[in-house]
C-alpha cells in the first residue's frame, strides 16, 4: 500500500488511552431528549443514510443496522449540544491533534461488527485531500497512515485498527465536501467491518463536527467499551 507522503513533519505524541464502560450509566440519552429532538435525530440519520444508502447494496444486512445504530447515537449527541444540554454522564475527551475511537457491537443475528471512527485535525485532513485528490474514494488506510506518519506493526494497538481500515474505501461525494466545510475542514472517517462476513469494510467521510472533543455515544448497547486514543 502507497505511504502518504507529508509535507511538514509533526511529532504526534499518542497521549491517551481511554477506556469507557456505558453499563454503569442508567440514563440514556433518550431519557432526557424531547419528543422534538428525537424527532430531528430521526431527520438526520434517514438524511445521512439517504446519501449513503447506495453504498450498503449487496453488502450483509448487518452493515446497515450496525451503522444506524451508530448514526442514532452520533446524532443523539450533536442535538443534544445543539440545544446546550450537557448530560451528567457526558464524558468529554479533548484531542485537538486527532484521534481514533473504536468498539466492536453486535448485531440482530448474532454477528460481530468493529467501528473505527478516525478523527484528523486541520493539517492531516487537508494534507491527504489536497495530494490525494481522488474524485469518488479515498483509501482509509493511507488516511490512517499519514496521520500515524508510518505503518504500524502488527500486535500494536495501532495495528489491529490498521488491519480494520487497510483495503477499506470512503466515498466522497458533494455532500461530504460541503460536510467537511462547514466543519471548518476537520474530517471524521467512519467505518463498519464485520468480522464473520468477507465482504466490507465499508468506510464514510464526513466532517468533524465536535472538533477538538470526542463525546462517546450513551445509547450504544450498555455492554459496549468505547477505547479512544488521541494522536
Amino acid at each position: 500500500m502507497k505511504r502518504v507522503k507529508k509535507i511538514w513533519i509533526t511529532a504526534i505524541v499518542f497521549s491517551m488511552l481511554l477506556s469507557i464502560q456505558s453499563m454503569a450509566i442508567n440514563v440514556s440519552a433518550e431519557d432526557i431528549m424531547s419528543e422534538q429532538m428525537q424527532l430531528e435525530v430521526e431527520e438526520l440519520v434517514q438524511e445521512r443514510l439517504d446519501d449513503v444508502g447506495d453504498q450498503f447494496e449487496g453488502m450483509s444486512p448487518g452493515y446497515l443496522e450496525v451503522y444506524t445504530e451508530y448514526l442514532t447515537a452520533y446524532y443523539e449527541q450533536l442535538v443534544l449540544d445543539q440545544y446546550g444540554i450537557t448530560p451528567f454522564y457526558a464524558s468529554r475527551y479533548y484531542i485537538p491533534n486527532g484521534g481514533v475511537a473504536k468498539y466492536t457491537t453486535v448485531d440482530a443475528a448474532g454477528d460481530h461488527f468493529d467501528v473505527v471512527i478516525l478523527m484528523l485535525n486541520k493539517e492531516d485532513s487537508y494534507d491527504y485531500l489536497l495530494n490525494n485528490w481522488n474524485p469518488g474514494s479515498y483509501d482509509v488506510g493511507d488516511i490512517f497512515v499519514g496521520a500515524l506518519g508510518y505503518v504500524p506493526g502488527p500486535g500494536t494497538t495501532f495495528g489491529a485498527i490498521f488491519d480494520i481500515l487497510d483495503g477499506a474505501t470512503a466515498a466522497f461525494t458533494n455532500s461530504e465536501w460541503e460536510s467537511i466545510q462547514a466543519a471548518d475542514g476537520y474530517v471524521l472517517v467512519e467505518t463498519v467491518q464485520a468480522r464473520e462476513y468477507p465482504d466490507g469494510p465499508v468506510s464514510f467521510l464526513r466532517g468533524w463536527d465536535t472538533h477538538p472533543y470526542y463525546v462517546p455515544y450513551s445509547s450504544l448497547p450498555s455492554d459496549i467499551i468505547i477505547t479512544v486514543q488521541g494522536l
